[in-house]
Formats: C-alpha cells, structure tokens, sequence
C-alpha cells in the first residue's frame, strides 16, 4: 500500500508494507521492496493516507459495552436526551414492556446531571412513579447509579444497613434514610445477563461497530462474567470477531483469586496464543470518582463525612498481590483516588519486593492513576516500583470540567498530565474504559485527539503545557499499549516480524491539524493480514 507509513523516517507518503501469512515481511519506499509486493493477493492504495498499527485498546468493557445494548437496560444516553422527563418517559414505555418483578436498567451517560436541563439527576421518588413493581436502576456510570425503592430493597439497602464494603450508599443527612443514590454497588445488585443468543449478538455489534471499524485490532477486555467470557472467546476462536484479547479477571465478582492464579477463569480449549489469552487479574482498591467513593486525603464538597472508601485493608491487599506475583499473574489496580494510590504503592512496595525477580517483573498497573491529584513524589514512588500509571486521555474530554467542579481547580492541576508522565518515561496505554456511558471513548482517533487538544466539552483548553504531539499519542495507542500488555516484542509496531495488524486512516496525520483529529475516520482494517473492516467511501 502506498500510504504515510507510521515509524517510518521517510520524510514522504510513497511508503508500503508488506504482509505474508498474518506477519508483516517487508517496509520501506514502495521503490525498495518491489520484489516483496509482487505476488501479492490483495493490494490496498492508501494514496498517501497515513497508515499505522492496529489501535490497542488496554482497559476496555467489550462485555459491559454490549450488555449496556441489551435487554433489561433503556438506552437513555446524552445526547440525544436532554431531560430527566425524557428519561421517565422512557423508563414508562420499558415498564409497560417488562414482566412485573424484573430488572429496568436506565443508561444514562457519565456526568449526566450536569448535561441534563434540569442539572440534576433523576431521584428514587421520581424513579418509584415510573413502577413500584419493577426494580429500577438508573445509571450513569458504573460506578454510580440511584435506584427506586424495590431497586433498594432488592440491594439490601436499608435506613440501618451498613455500608457493603467498598461501596457508598447516599443518606439523607437529618433522617440517614438512603436517597436512592449509590456508589461502586452495581456489581452487588443482582441484575441478570440476556438471553445469551442475545448477548452473543451484542458481543458481535459491539466488536464490529466499535472496535473493528474503529482500527482497534487487540483489546485488553475488563472480564465481569464468565458466561461472557466463553462467550467471546468461542466468538474469537472461530473468527467471527477476528479480534485479538487478552482478558483479565475482575476479581471477585467475574472470578475468585484461585480461579485467576490456577488459569481456571477460562476453559483450556478455548485459550489460543496471540488471539484469545488470559491476561491477569483486575482488582479494585476503592470506588470512583463519578461516585464520590474514590479514596480521597480530602473531602468532597458538602459531604465532610465522606472522603471516599478504601476496599481493602493494607495487609489484606498485600496477601492478594504476593499470591499474584507468586503465580505470575499480571494485576490491574483500579485506584482512582490520591489515599488509595498511596495504599496501593505501599501495598506493591511489601509485595513486589519480596519476590525474586523483584520490581518490573510482571508490568503491573494503576488504572486511573494520575487522572487526578497527581504529585511529582507520587511518581517517583510508582517509577522505582516500575508500575505504570493507566490514566484515561478522553476523560479529559468528557470529564475534566466536571472534576475541576468537585475536587477544585488547584488540587486537580493539571488533570491526565501525559506530557509529564511521557517526559518521566512512563509508558502510558491507550485506554477507552467505558462500561456503556460515553460510546465515542471507544474511538481511538476521538481519544488521540482529546491528548493531544485538550479540550473539554465545554470547550476549554485544560492544562495546554500538558499537550501531546500525534505521533506521541498513536504510540500510546499503539506500541506503548503493546507493552502494558506483554507482547510489544510482536505487535504495536510496523516491523518485520510483527503481526500484520494494520489501519488506514481517512487522511494524513502529518497534515492534519491538532483540531481535526477527531473527525479522522478510519478507512480500512486489517488485521492478521486480512481486511476486516472496509469504510463505504475508502
């Protein structure tokens, strides 16, 4: 293909690569490898379009995206609904539908309150007109939902029940009746998955239309059931989805700690190398941001009782990452708050060091790490232990006004700073992490640009000193996301030997400006040297 090869020093768009049986053989100037495209099968003219390695996505939801698309939730998201009545209106007509006693889940869109004309979500006394005879969850995130009063009841949720731990359950300050409001609860909540030729067929919708057409190749899935988990890898072992994944074990609620330390999360006949593969293990140290239960040092405005919640105790968490270590598993913290950060730090800091292959050995990570309340001395810390911060570049985007709001403007500054990270040598992932909230942060080419504009989506300009180039953030997408996830030596890059996962992009890069990025399409997919994925007008 001719096209401006991604990595390659030329200086011009006549570049070409070359690939034979799912490897790439050759790159270079379309001139100097003649040889090696004669013969080819199938020849794709990029006419001067840039042309990278398939997009990596290192903390995505495949499985929580498409159940987000299923029966029992209502696709209530912002855009296109801009009020809580037509959020109600919806749940009605869902109501009217579903059998009395089952589940009616709202999706809703992160930070939606703040969207909504109301500049409120809705509340449980709103949600209980829509039914007092069905449970029914609105939400926004995963992190946070508000549930009517049946949804309450079926959640265990009472005016004396404690808080489960790690999560956050909204009192009324005078009554401590709960308001309906929750955090870090979802997984607790009982709701059942489709009908699996339903779910199966949202797995396949979700993977097509927002990975595949998207130039994502390889994924490292966020795995929350088990039954899903067959279920893709059976969708990726017959190459219905010709999509590469490496899954790692929300522990406990996908899997227990033995499950993912004996590789039992997944049956062996169904484990293929370099296409379907167990990861590791995801945990969580505390709650999000979206629901007042990240960890904090502080507190959070108008709830000075409340500075988060931790969800393991110090010594417990080292257990958990000794036995990680000791079985060679590769871990996932989620710890989106400064307190937890420090405990997760002291907690790799007791158990990395006492095995015998000591820091580095398996690339563990931080999720959200350095998203917010960032320090220099927090990243000296994380550097010696050789973990990697995993903050998200579109959540600058669709969060940062939001965060400024709750945390305020000198404690969050600057927020996501990849310039800093980069320059410190951290080898930032490119993430989407959405589980059905805001579908556009499965769009690595939206979240590229959100790192290197730094716009908000109220159209400010966060931290500019924190701006990134191009090329930096498709490396993140790309090679440094190949790293975190353990086969740089073979993907990420456009190499002689790496596998032919490649993606043509609409335009080119080099001439595109910073503020154009995110109306870049994608025109062609290609993935084990095959074209997966081909836009109408490529």
């Amino acid at each position: 293909m001719n096209g401006r090869i991604f990595g390659l020093r030329l200086g011009t768009n006549d570049g070409a690569v070359v690939v034979r049986n799912g490897r790439i053989v050759a790159v270079g100037r379309t001139s100097e490898i003649a040889e090696a495209i004669k013969g080819a099968d199938h020849v794709i003219d990029a006419r001067g379009r840039s042309v990278l390695p398939g997009f990596i996505d290192a903390h995505t939801h495949w499985s929580l995206v498409a159940q987000s698309l299923t029966r029992p939730y209502v696709d209530c998201r912002t855009p296109p609904v801009k009020s809580i009545e037509e959020i109600l209106s919806l749940a009605r007509a869902a109501a009217d539908q579903t059998p009395a006693g089952e589940w009616i889940v709202l999706q809703g869109s992160t930070f939606q309150a703040q969207r909504l004309e109301e500049g409120r979500e809705p509340t449980l006394q709103e949600l209980d007109s829509v039914s007092s005879q069905h449970p029914i969850a609105y939400k926004s995130t995963l992190h946070h939902q508000v549930l009517n009063s049946l949804g309450l009841k079926r959640a265990g949720v009472s005016a004396t029940s404690p808080d489960p731990r790690g999560g956050r359950v909204e009192r009324d300050p005078d009554s401590r009746k709960p308001t309906g409001a929750v955090g870090d609860m979802f997984d607790r909540l009982g709701i059942p998955l489709a009908a699996e030729s339903e779910l199966r067929a949202s797995l396949i919708k979700v993977a097509r239309e927002t990975y595949l057409a998207n130039g994502v190749t390889s994924i490292q899935e966020i795995t929350d059931s088990l039954t899903t988990l067959r279920l893709q890898a059976e969708l990726v072992r017959d190459r219905t989805i010709p999509l590469r994944v490496a899954s790692y074990a929300w522990v406990p609620v996908a899997a227990s700690l033995e499950q993912v330390t004996t590789s039992a999360t997944l049956d062996a006949a169904l484990v293929e190398p370099g296409w379907m593969e167990l990861g590791g293990a995801k945990l969580f140290a505390d709650g999000g941001t979206t629901s007042f239960a990240a960890a904090i040092y502080g507190h959070y405005p108008g709830q000075e009782a409340n500075n988060g919640s931790l969800t393991y105790e110090l010594d417990e968490l080292v257990e958990i990452l000794v036995k990680c270590e000791s079985a060679g598993v590769q871990v996932m913290v989620h710890a989106s708050g400064d307190r937890a950060e420090d405990q997760v730090l002291s907690a790799f800091d007791r158990a990395v060091k006492s095995q015998p292959g000591g820091c580095g050995r398996l690339s563990h990570r931080v999720e959200h790490a350095a998203n917010i309340l960032w320090t220099d001395e927090r990243a000296r810390g994380f550097a010696a232990l050789k973990l990697t911060p995993a903050p998200n570049m579109g959540f600058i985007y669709h969060y940062g006004d939001f965060w400024r709001e709750i945390y305020g403007p000198s404690t969050v500054n600057p927020i996501v700073p990849i310039r800093s990270l980069l320059d410190s040598g951290f080898h930032v992932p490119g993430t989407s992490d959405t589980a059905g909230s805001d579908l556009e942060l499965h769009r690595p080419m939206h979240n590229i640009w959100a790192a290197v504009a730094r716009r908000t989506l109220r159209g400010t300009v966060d931290s500019p000193e924190e701006c990134i180039s191009v090329e930096e953030a498709v490396r993140m997408y790309t090679e440094y996301s190949a790293v975190q996830g353990r086969y740089g030596a073979e993907r990420g890059r456009l190499e002689p030997g790496y596998v032919g996962d490649i993606v043509v992009l609409s335009t080119d890069l080099a001439t595109c400006a910073s503020e154009d990025l995110d109306a870049v399409d994608v025109g062609w997919t290609i993935v084990d040297g095959s074209v997966v994925f081909e836009r109408g007008s490529a």
